[in-house]
């Protein structure tokens, strides 16, 4: 949880925490004790009202208040932000400034042209520099003039930080009013709370064990009356009225007792003034009481009243002062101012009506609003020790006094519920004084480092954060408050999500491994509510997997958000008769959307959702294609295909009617169907058979000759194997001579060239001529005989 409160994650305050737990502390417990005839009562958180402190104006503008050369503000500075002071500094003069936060900030001393260069966000340096969550420092001004004190918080969160600038010739501490003080603001854990309420009666104890105060030669912020050992402890709060006429007015109500530290001797005095305008003004026609108005210089006027007659007392001494409020019969507020010596029965010395009409009037306790515009911005309640009047300053040589700050509440008398231990709305200041937390709404102020500061919270932060939706409710609760807190084991939701109770981390640290939480609150406390998320895994397949190392078909199981799955898939997986199954993907599904995964097959996934894991696995066939040629089988060649394919997929057969080899010899498919589609769903034995090699035969011849019942010359075609080339013997007369081939059967096993060789026939061509011979012989035989027979 971040130590400073989150502006844009701002807590919701609640008085209860639905179904969670109840608060048992019923109003009416008392604290053991009775004051002025009203028993007190422990505060409870439903007696006030909570306020987001973003909406309050500190955010945009300091609160500020300050007499002479001093300035003390509150503002809270959102994360990166910075808050600018600009102050003409006396040369040879010291610069005191006095800075608490709830975190570590940063301050800056600079002059003009440094500030311009940090605010326009260019490179820059300072005068003088300090970090921290209190800083106290005093810078010398050695040249007066323009100066920029930066209150600068340079963190991731929120910081609300109270400061006081001094100006002084030596270095001077802070210089505030010591004691209680309810500013309707608060820190629990690091947050700041902002709250308010109403009451028509404050009650301040003031008991003075010892002091020894005077006022110093100097002071540097208030006014002095060196040697005056006179001081006070003022009740100061503020009442709201609505007039008839729809205005809010605020008046500030001092109920004071002066004492004299050398003569144990007091007075009571009241005061009241207008808090309302951008200055106090009191109309002395429209207010009555026992005392009068007057001005404290610059046209401030106030009402004023007191006993003027000292009263000796021995230490310690306990006096009880009273501020009592509301509206008379004729609609007109009143202020009743009064004192106690016993702690049973009230003197009222004052009663002062203000003559506006009006239909409410009640003593508010609310956080500063620089918003509202007003005179001044504190709706505060304020018991201190400071100096005795007119805006003066003393010293504690030696103080004990114990303070109790009371609000009425119904018929009660409750302590305020939070605690600051100065005063920002009171003039007069101590120094040499220090105020510590002694119990519900008590303080005790001593002499000692004056370091204003928050100092006590009466009710405790109750934080639980649910991670099941990570969300956080938080609550002011009383301490004693018991808390009970029961979960259910297990809760599912209907989208494959559960979440798994582990247990409970109380304050960070304490771990409680239950379904059932039972404590007693008695400081803020945080409560985690640790639940697992898990999301449902499925994991199916055709064949065994195995899925974190173990083998299964069908997983379903609810794994931690976050972890890791591990999936092993085969990525074939055989079954008989040359069949398999092959791996093609993991189909996912997300929920929404879903998709897949082709790689790998083995795979580690982070869950961070529910998820649905199927291993998608194809048949595939295994399948055998021989051929004595090349074939093409999807667009590739092929003598001897082997191959796993998947089940109703396509082999596209391509067969080549030729397919030529060297030398002169070829392959001829001899089948009817050259493109082939085979469509696997069963694993296939294939052989393309239909192949007759055949070889180029080239035979030639000068003269025609018969080849295979062909005459021709030149004789080329390509014959099958084995086939029987026949060359019928020829003769032919040429030249007068007769040639003859003799004719030749061949068996065709190889490629061949073969040139007819002719040769002269001696033996035919000399019997042709000899017949010849005798044709000639016998015609001219003839022909003489013809001639011998003529008549």
């Amino acid at each position: 949880m971040d130590v400073s409160f989150s502006i844009n994650n701002y807590y919701k305050i609640m008085t209860v925490i639905s179904l969670l737990f109840m608060l048992v502390m019923p109003i009416g417990s008392v604290m053991a004790q009775s004051m002025l005839g009203y028993e007190i009562i422990k505060p409870q958180p439903s007696m006030f009202s909570y306020i987001n402190p973003t909406t309050i104006g500190l955010t945009k503008y300091p609160a500020q208040s300050g007499v002479n050369d001093t300035t003390a503000g509150m503002v809270i500075l959102l994360p990166t932000y910075y808050l600018p002071l600009s102050y003409n500094f006396s040369a040879g003069q010291f610069v005191n400034i006095y800075v608490w936060s709830n975190q570590s900030i940063s301050i800056y001393l600079m002059n003009n042209e440094q500030y311009s260069a940090f605010s326009s966000g260019q490179s820059y340096t300072y005068i003088y520099e300090a970090g921290g969550s209190i800083i106290e420092r005093s810078f010398y001004i050695s040249g007066g003039g323009t100066y920029y004190i930066v209150i600068d918080n340079n963190n991731q969160g929120s910081a609300f930080v109270l400061y006081e600038i001094t100006e002084s010739p030596s270095p001077e501490g802070p210089n505030f009013p010591m004691g209680i003080a309810d500013y309707g603001l608060a820190l629990l854990q690091g947050n700041l709370l902002a709250y308010e309420y109403s009451t028509d009666m404050f009650v301040g104890e003031v008991t003075i064990y010892n002091a020894s105060t005077a006022e110093p030669s100097y002071c540097p912020s208030l006014e002095v009356e060196p040697g005056n050992t006179w001081f006070s402890t003022q009740l100061n709060v503020v009442i709201l009225i609505q007039t008839a006429n729809g205005n809010t007015q605020y008046y500030w109500l001092q109920d004071v007792v002066r004492f004299n530290s050398q003569s144990d001797q007091f007075q009571v005095l009241d005061n009241i003034w207008n808090d309302t305008g951008s200055t106090s003004v009191i109309n002395s026609a429209l207010i009555s009481g026992n005392g009068g108005i007057t001005s404290s210089g610059s046209n401030v006027f106030y009402y004023d009243w007191g006993i003027e007659q000292p009263q000796s007392v021995s230490l310690p001494f306990t006096i009880y002062l009273v501020i009592k409020v509301g509206l008379n019969s004729n609609g007109y507020p009143w202020a009743a101012f009064g004192y106690s010596i016993n702690g049973q029965t009230t003197t009222w010395y004052d009663n002062v009506t203000i003559m506006i009409p009006s239909n409410y009037a009640s003593i508010t306790v609310s956080p500063p609003n620089p918003l509202l515009n007003r005179y001044v911005l504190f709706n505060d309640a304020e018991l201190v020790v400071a100096g005795p009047w007119s805006s003066e300053c003393t010293i504690a040589n030696t103080l004990g006094v114990e303070l109790g700050l009371y609000f009425k509440y119904g018929d009660y008398l409750v302590p305020i519920p939070y605690m600051w231990n100065f005063g920002m709305h009171t003039a007069e200041s101590i120094l040499n004084a220090s105020s510590i937390s002694i119990g519900p709404g008590m303080a005790f102020v001593k002499n000692g480092n004056e370091e204003p500061t928050y100092i006590m919270g009466y009710f405790a932060l109750l934080t639980i954060y649910n991670s099941i939706n990570g969300v956080t409710n938080t609550s002011i609760v009383t301490p004693g408050t018991p808390v009970k807190i029961g979960e259910p084991e297990i809760i599912v939701f209907n989208n494959g999500t559960r979440y798994v109770l582990q247990g409970y981390v109380i304050n960070g640290s304490e771990y409680l491994s239950a379904a059932s939480l039972s404590i007693v609150i008695n400081g803020s406390t945080s409560i985690d509510i640790e639940w697992v998320r898990q999301y449902m895994v499925n994991v199916t397949s055709p064949i065994p997997i195995l899925v974190n190392g173990n083998a299964t078909s069908n997983y379903s199981g609810w794994v931690n958000a976050g972890s890791t799955i591990t999936i092993n898939a085969p990525k074939y997986y055989a079954l008989n008769n040359k069949t398999r199954l092959a791996f093609q993907y993991f189909y996912v599904i997300n929920y929404e959307p879903y998709y897949t995964i082709n790689y790998p097959y083995n795979l580690s996934f982070t869950i961070d959702s529910p998820m649905a894991f199927t291993a998608t696995y194809t048949r595939q066939y295994l399948v055998n294609i021989v051929s004595a040629a090349p074939i093409y089988i999807n667009g590739s060649a092929y003598t001897n295909y082997t191959g796993w394919v998947n089940e109703g997929s396509s082999l596209v057969l391509t067969i080549p009617r030729y397919y030529q080899l060297s030398n002169a010899t070829r392959y001829v498919f001899n089948g009817n169907n050259t493109a082939i589609t085979l469509t696997v769903d069963e694993p296939e034995e294939l052989s393309i058979n239909q192949w007759t090699r055949q070889y180029l035969i080239n035979i030639s011849s000068q003269y025609p000759v018969n080849i295979n019942g062909t005459t021709t010359t030149q004789y080329t075609n390509w014959l099958d194997a084995g086939s029987i080339i026949v060359v019928r013997p020829s003769t032919v007369f040429t030249d007068g001579l007769l040639l003859q081939e003799p004719g030749l059967t061949l068996v065709v096993n190889g490629p061949m060239t073969i040139n007819i060789k002719w040769t002269i026939n001696w033996v035919l061509t000399a019997a042709l001529y000899a017949v010849v011979v005798i044709i000639i012989v016998s015609i001219i035989l003839l022909i003489r005989r013809s001639r011998r027979t003529m008549p």
